[in-house]
């Protein structure tokens, strides 16, 4: 379950457009969101609920997603354009949901800490002459 800023928010047209859904209003970077974008990054889930609701005096407007796990996805998505001599936050964010939803990735994360709690012994090398 996560929240995001959607685009109904009073905000979404205001600030200078980023591109892709962000947007940079009074120094700071605000990522807005539509029902279609939250379905389209759903890949791998399933999306219980979509509902939108209002929150703080402004008020904000967020849509609320509740989404089950049924896979672990394959997607790639487009690398958003870059500004020359600026690193890319979007770009990095993509790179670790990328890695952090990889098949497999819990699984191993998992294997890593319990090897670091029990740790296994080497075998012994058993080339004695005799």
């Amino acid at each position: 379950m996560y929240s995001v800023r959607s685009d109904f928010d009073p905000h979404y047209d205001q600030g200078r457009d980023l591109g892709d859904g962000f947007r940079e209003i009074g120094g700071f970077v605000v990522h807005f969101f539509t029902e279609s974008k939250i379905r389209r990054l759903a890949g791998g889930y399933r999306i219980r609920e979509i509902r939108r609701f209002q929150e703080g005096r402004l008020p904000r407007d967020l849509f609320c997603v509740a989404m089950e796990k049924t896979a672990a996805p394959d997607v790639r998505y487009p690398e958003p354009r870059q500004e020359e001599g600026m690193s890319s936050p979007p770009s990095r964010f993509w790179v670790f949901m990328d890695t952090a939803l990889a098949r497999g990735a819990p699984d191993r994360k998992l294997s890593i800490e319990q090897e670091a709690q029990n740790p296994v012994s080497e075998p012994e090398d058993d080339t004695s002459d005799t």
